[in-house]
């Protein structure tokens, strides 16, 4: 994160003002550099886990709701190897081993079998709000909030109850959206 932040000020103060006038209207490379970093923790979670703590992978599959054996079976695909997780996967979730090892649909087909890409991500968006996001942010953001601004909870109660839920929605979308765009990407990489 710091070396993302760490970059983003170099490329405003370096790159950005010699940009073209309509790159420079755009508001949003933050957002582009956070989910590109997105995509490097998956990238270095499937093709090289050890260099990320044992705790820190166990997070990563927590919070991606993937199972430790499917992002085995994505690295063995796209290094064109039949690994044992992608033929258990295959064989348990009903989907065909691909005849060429050349073939990344067999990725969609294990990461989403009943759905295509598209119906898959809204899902992931629903069940990872439920099951991961929210249950992380409504404690933390309620405990913080009585903490450090119980003063005003007890003077505005209602702005604050706003305030709280305005702030554990973005952060959970967020979050969810984050671990998300990866996934949606294997699709895009077939």
């Amino acid at each position: 994160y710091l070396f993302v932040r760490a970059f983003h000020g170099f490329l405003v103060a370096n790159v950005y003002p010699r940009l073209p006038k309509v790159m420079q209207d755009f508001r949003h490379y933050d957002m582009v550099a956070m989910m590109l970093t997105a995509s490097e923790i998956l990238y270095c979670a499937v093709f090289e886990p050890s260099c990320h703590s044992k705790s820190y992978q166990s997070f990563l599959v927590g919070c991606t709701m993937q199972d430790q054996r499917l992002l085995n079976a994505t690295a063995g695909m796209h290094r064109h190897q039949v690994t044992p997780d992608l033929v258990e996967l295959a064989k348990a979730r009903g989907v065909a081993l691909p005849a060429n090892r050349d073939d990344m649909s067999v990725l969609c087909k294990l990461y989403h079998p009943k759905s295509d890409c598209n119906g898959h991500m809204v899902n992931f968006i629903i069940q990872h709000m439920k099951t991961f996001s929210l249950p992380l942010y409504v404690p933390l953001k309620v405990v913080s909030t009585l903490l450090f601004s119980w003063k005003k909870v007890r003077k505005e109660p209602v702005a604050m109850l706003t305030k709280v839920a305005k702030n554990i929605l973005s952060s959970s979308m967020f979050l969810t959206l984050y671990c998300g765009g990866p996934f949606r990407m294997v699709c895009f990489m077939q």
